[in-house]
């Protein structure tokens, strides 16, 4: 049986992934209806702002949320990068599949079914193909893969106290909505993709927002960690006991300590 604080800190990592998840789809697909109702001048700079949209919410959410728990918000890189039990990872993509519907329901309450709008905003909060579905695959599939690759070094780069993790994961967003975007709406997250789809009954090729992020994160998630295997065995390990070694303990060997641990 877990202890109370055990069931504190699952909890306290379900509302955070749950609110952020809410947040990201609330924000994104809200920003992204507001771009495209903004006249002419907004039409055309709209690809740019959304863009923009996506990458500012995630970097935002990943410095203000980000700490409370691993900050993923997203199913895909919970479960193939995440160090915790299956079961638990299992619990925090329900809460972030949970979020994404709330936020979708909620966006859904600020739009006005009279208007001629409303279906084409309603659209616009789906993930769908323009082109070949399997172009979107492979786009999903590729920008995951890089957002893993990135997200693996954040997770190292915040046990080691750098704090330009927003910056990256907000930057990867960005270039990725840029360049996926257009055909395949650029979801790189199953619960951004699903929680739409699950509100307004639309499953419309949402087979391509649920496995391409997935073998992308894997991918990312496997040549992060072959890259950083490969890195590691170029140091020679150090004794953990230098006196019974039998190595004095001189400056010399002091800086040799330190260049290792640059590569640990």
């Amino acid at each position: 049986m877990p202890d109370s604080s055990e069931i504190v800190e699952v909890l306290q990592k379900m509302l955070t992934e749950s609110t952020g998840t809410f947040f990201l789809v609330f924000v994104g697909c809200g920003g992204t209806i507001a771009t495209n109702s903004g006249g002419e001048y907004m039409l055309k700079a709209g690809p740019v702002v959304n863009a923009l949209i996506w990458g500012a919410t995630m970097m935002v959410l990943m410095y203000s949320l980000g700490h409370f728990s691993d900050g993923f918000f997203n199913p895909a890189i919970t479960l193939t990068l995440s160090q915790v039990p299956l079961c638990k990872a299992v619990i925090y993509v329900g809460a972030q599949i949970f979020g994404s519907m709330s936020g979708s329901f909620f966006l859904y309450l600020t739009l006005d079914a009279t208007s001629p709008e409303y279906l084409q905003n309603v659209e616009m909060m789906l993930t769908r193909p323009t082109g070949s579905i399997y172009a979107a695959f492979l786009l999903e599939t590729f920008g995951t893969f890089v957002l893993a690759l990135v997200i693996s070094d954040v997770v190292r780069d915040r046990k080691e106290g750098r704090t330009t993790s927003g910056l990256a994961v907000g930057g990867v967003a960005f270039l990725n909505v840029i360049i996926s975007g257009p055909i395949s709406g650029a979801s790189m997250n199953p619960a951004r993709s699903l929680g739409p789809a699950i509100v307004f009954w639309k499953y419309t090729c949402l087979w391509i927002y649920l496995l391409g992020p997935i073998a992308g994160a894997l991918g990312g998630c496997f040549l992060y960690h072959l890259l950083r295997s490969s890195k590691t065995s170029r140091v020679a390990p150090v004794p953990a006991n230098l006196a019974d070694a039998g190595i004095p303990i001189g400056d010399s060997y002091r800086i040799l300590i330190i260049n290792a641990s640059q590569y640990s």
